[in-house]
């Protein structure tokens, strides 16, 4: 019997969050005991009173809200980074530290994760040399920004896409070569992958990597930064490895997926330029992105 941490932040996930539990809850062995531990914040939606309610059906079940943080922190990646320590200062306190967690999992609760099954969770086990294991998908690897692997995506992408249009490159160009073209399929067969960052929606977390790390979500110069990027270059610069298991299939296609090639496709009609733009334009012909 083990004990696992299973982690999320949650906004709006009112639709998602309970059969998300339910397919993790399956996914692990029942011989395991699992924890939970969500952070909340600046939702619109009924989330904090779904939460209730699954307080009072799962055992280990614990929610905080921290509230209406779009008031003091105008930036989304330092509003998830903020509440990720929060449960990283949770998870380092006394409360947990009688556990003894195998694994501490952190996971998004807004849909993507809806293929996931016990043989997924087995086959990290397949070696022991890993730090933090993260996922695939069955369709294209999507989660490009926090990405960073030296030949497949060295760079955070927003600014490879910003910095090819400033020496020329068209908008739908520089836009397909620092995002949409690194989407590809890794076959599940594919060996283990070493990256300096992975996320893409679950990963697990042997605690000790935890432990002297925290999230980002800005940098020095106030630009967003994918607070995913930030906590792994802390963990990979202790020593750490970090791996994406292309056994760890959670999910399909997803909105981010479908909505980067969307993107695409309104470049390559319209022109444009940033992401603002393509939100604008987005947002005109009756997507939400």
């Amino acid at each position: 019997m083990a004990n696992i941490l299973i982690c999320g932040v949650v906004r709006d996930c009112e639709r998602h969050i309970s059969n998300d539990i339910d397919l993790l809850s399956n996914a692990f062995s029942p011989e395991d005991t699992l924890h939970w531990l969500f952070i909340e914040s600046d939702s619109s939606d009924n989330t904090i009173e779904e939460l209730e309610r699954l307080k009072n059906y799962y055992q280990n079940f614990i929610f905080y809200s921290l509230g209406n943080l779009r008031g003091d922190i105008s930036s989304r990646t330092q509003r998830i980074a903020r509440c990720r320590n929060h449960y990283l200062d949770l998870i380092r306190s006394g409360d947990y530290q009688d556990y003894n967690f195998k694994y501490i999992v952190i996971a998004d609760f807004d849909g993507i994760n809806n293929r996931i099954t016990k043989a997924a969770i087995t086959s990290c086990e397949n070696r022991s040399d890993w730090d933090v294991c993260t996922a695939n998908q069955s369709n294209r690897y999507y989660d490009i920004w926090a990405l960073r692997h030296p030949a497949w995506s060295p760079m955070d992408c927003h600014e490879q896409f910003k910095s090819l249009q400033k020496i020329g490159y068209r908008p739908y160009k520089a836009y397909y070569l620092a995002i949409a073209s690194k989407m590809t399929k890794i076959s599940k067969e594919s060996e283990w992958i070493q990256v300096e960052s992975a996320f893409s929606g679950f990963a697990l977390y042997k605690p000790h990597t935890l432990m002297n790390a925290s999230y980002e979500g800005v940098t020095e110069q106030g630009e967003d930064l994918c607070e995913h990027v930030a906590l792994h270059s802390k963990i990979t610069a202790s020593g750490y490895k970090i791996y994406i298991n292309p056994q760890l299939i959670t999910g399909t296609g997803n909105e981010h997926s479908r909505s980067t090639f969307i993107k695409l496709l309104l470049l390559l009609i319209f022109g444009g330029g940033g992401f603002d733009w393509i939100k604008g334009k987005a947002r005109d012909l009756g997507f939400k992105f």
